[in-house]
């Protein structure tokens, strides 16, 4: 009160919940979701609201005619995971208010990556094409949720004989959303032997953050 500062809040049994909370009372005030009250809660959120629903994404669920949260949550674990793969799974559960990811005031991120091992070698290229669609979808929830603005992405892949091989690129002019990180990934792939190799592991990663003082520049530029 003394700085006249003004602060929003939400008070819930996980991070989703709280987070979308605190954006319900903004620029100062406090919500707070009981745990008998999630469902209503959500039921008439717009689906982007969720973790993972990026651009690309949200379109598709437009398309099905899936605009809400309760919408989502009519459809079956087994149509989500054939639709989105994990990232599928992981609607489910957001949808019904469940999030087991911990908090860690203390974690000072250098990078957010996400990777998936496969139990067979990989050769489809469309198959290879969505798992990086669904890896830059969770690297991009991350920095969604955590506020991060990266300009440098980076690809990891291991091939049969499990060589590991990375390749990356940097942005210096703007920061990197889910569309740009999917895209950039898939192009790094054409430029290592994995489409004649195949994988046995994938890797998508976003690091290299803007600094405030960065952004600023870029605005008064």
């Amino acid at each position: 009160q003394q700085m006249q500062l003004t602060a929003s809040a939400g008070v819930a049994s996980n991070k989703f919940l709280a987070k979308i909370a605190s954006d319900m009372d903004k620029p100062d005030g406090l919500t707070v979701i009981k745990p008998h009250q999630v469902d209503a809660f959500l039921q008439n959120l717009p689906v982007s609201k969720m973790w993972g629903v990026g651009p690309v994404t949200n379109n598709q669920l437009q398309q099905m005619q899936i605009l809400t949260i309760g919408q989502l949550r009519q459809l079956s674990l087994a149509e989500l995971s054939r639709r989105w793969g994990r990232l599928g799974v992981r609607f489910y559960q957001l949808a019904r208010g469940q999030d087991d990811q911990s908090v860690d005031p203390s974690d000072d991120r250098k990078s957010v990556s996400r990777e998936t091992t496969f139990a067979e070698d990989l050769f489809s290229l469309s198959r290879m094409e969505q798992e990086l669609a669904d890896l830059s979808a969770e690297v991009a929830e991350v920095l969604r949720r955590e506020e991060l603005k990266g300009k440098r992405v980076t690809l990891k892949v291991r091939y049969p004989d499990f060589k590991t091989q990375t390749r990356s690129q940097s942005y210096v002019s703007r920061w990197l959303e889910e569309d740009q990180i999917r895209k950039t990934s898939w192009e790094l792939l054409q430029q290592t032997v994995a489409l004649e190799k195949g994988v046995r592991l994938l890797g998508v990663g976003v690091s290299n953050w803007w600094q405030e003082n960065s952004l600023q520049l870029r605005l008064f530029d």
